[in-house]
Formats: structure tokens, sequence, C-alpha cells
């Protein structure tokens, strides 16, 4: 599922800035997604390009209290 929404990002990511559609128009066209979802898809598409992208923080481990 992860390589589909990687995929449908990328998508937004071209057909607004390549092609210069419209947010509203994109999100119209995938199903009708608002054009915030659209916007969070075109950001997270730039995100993943940057240089040393890690898709998720490291949690660091819980540390025990003593009880």
């Amino acid at each position: 599922k992860a390589h589909i929404v990687r995929a449908r990002q990328e998508f937004m990511y071209l057909a607004h800035k390549v092609h210069g559609y419209s947010l509203p128009h994109i999100g119209q066209f995938l199903g009708g997604m608002d054009h915030t979802t659209v916007l969070h898809g075109w950001r997270m598409h730039l995100r993943r390009q940057e240089p040393g992208y890690v898709p998720y923080k490291p949690v660091p481990p819980r540390r025990k209290v003593a009880a």
C-alpha cells in the first residue's frame, strides 16, 4: 500500500508543478480529495526528495521508573 501512496503523491506533485493543475482540480480527479490532502501529498513528495530524508523519527527507548 505504501508504494501506491508514494505514486499518488508523485502524481500530485507532477500534476501541479509540471502541468499547472490546481490542487482542487487534482483532488477531484483523484476521487474527490480535498485540496489540503493534495497539498499534504505534494509536500510529502518534496520532503522525500531532500537529502538525508528519514521516513520515521526513531523513538527513544522508554526508561523504567523505579517503583
